[in-house]
């Protein structure tokens, strides 16, 4: 099999996506964030947050980043995880 992972995929989730149906990644996540607001988006060590945290946090970082840190548009940051 040239594509191993696939077997620890979900029946319900399809091996193929449609490349067409969206004009970026950030399209896909922004789609995402609304039609799947109440599921987990990730899971750690027991610990999930939805779809709908992530872009409460996401919001709540980009404000730090432009409010406390005072970055411009354009700027460049490293984050490391």
């Amino acid at each position: 099999m040239d594509k191993p992972w696939l077997q620890s995929y979900p029946e319900s989730l399809s091996h193929e996506i449609d490349t067409h149906g969206y004009k970026s990644v950030v399209d896909v996540l922004e789609c995402s964030l609304v039609r799947y607001r109440n599921r987990p988006a990730f899971e750690c060590l027991g610990e999930a947050i939805s779809y709908g945290e992530l872009d409460k946090l996401a919001d709540h970082f980009a404000g730090y980043l432009q409010n406390t840190l005072q970055l411009k548009p354009g700027e460049r940051i490293a984050i490391m995880m």
